[in-house]
């Protein structure tokens, strides 16, 4: 097997036009919104988010192994994507609207449309936009002395998430 060749610190190798780098970003910016679930439809931007985790995905492996499967490895299909869960830390204002409005969502159940909005838009036109569906999972508050009143949170995405450029991006 030929050795890959040396990149010298890119990310990817085109064999037609060799080095690619990717273009790196800090987390400072990213957004999450919260629609408001009216007819035409308002999207707000849960304040004071230190940490943004996800989504993460998955999917469904449906194992195929056979006693007369070849080559003494399981084998498997790809069943159901799903779509996951996004999980995210703010510091907590227990009066803030929003901040209640996503509590009030957990306790009625209710299914809402969310979007996070990635600060990606020097290099991309955008910014990269992941617009989905989900109810607030659980939410959990700490406090600790001399540190913020926190709470972490966790969404159940339902059906797709739908990655598009927003503000003129192509």
């Amino acid at each position: 097997m030929a050795a890959a060749p040396d990149i010298g610190g890119f990310d990817t190798f085109d064999p037609r036009t060799g080095p690619v780098p990717a273009n790196k970003y800090a987390g400072l910016g990213s957004a999450l919104l919260h629609g408001d679930g009216a007819g035409t439809e308002v999207f707000t931007i849960v304040p004071s988010i230190k940490t943004l985790g996800g989504p993460k995905t998955d999917s469904t492996q449906i194992d195929t192994t056979t006693l007369d499967t070849a080559g003494g490895y399981e084998t498997f299909v790809m069943g159901l994507l799903k779509p996951g869960t996004l999980s995210f830390e703010l510091v907590w204002d227990p009066g803030h609207p929003i901040h209640l409005a996503m509590m009030t969502d957990f306790a009625n159940r209710t299914l809402r449309h969310w979007q996070i909005q990635w600060p990606d838009s020097a290099t991309t036109g955008g910014p990269t936009q992941f617009a989905f569906s989900a109810y607030v999972k659980s939410w959990e508050p700490k406090a600790a002395p001399n540190t913020d009143l926190t709470m972490t949170m966790e969404l159940q995405i339902s059906g797709p998430i739908v990655q598009s450029l927003i503000g003129g991006g192509s």
